[in-house]
């Protein structure tokens, strides 16, 4: 839940997890799913609007990975990102 009383070392660990996990995630929806479900005209705004999700979620990564853990944008950029995922999850949900 919170990385904040963790050692940097542990806490680079555990970010550089998530963003080979998530990576990894987005890389298969945007090869394997969305081409498919691009194929329904009734798909395509889902579609565009989980690609430009994507491209804000690779964005933030990237940013993480060249964050030190002790870096005061490190924390805040972290639970910008458990929300930006808590939100996307409720939103496929439903």
């Amino acid at each position: 839940e919170s990385l904040g009383d963790a050692a940097p070392a542990n806490q680079r660990e555990v970010v550089d997890k998530i963003i080979e996990h998530l990576s990894v995630h987005a890389a298969v929806e945007e090869q394997a799913f969305y081409p498919l479900a691009g194929r329904d005209p009734d798909a395509t705004d889902e579609v565009l609007e989980g690609l430009e999700e994507h491209h804000v979620l690779k964005w933030t990564l990237a940013e993480l990975e060249e964050l030190a853990p002790t870096h005061e944008r490190f924390a805040p950029k972290m639970r910008v990102l458990i929300d930006f995922l808590v939100g996307a999850l409720q939103s496929q949900a439903q």
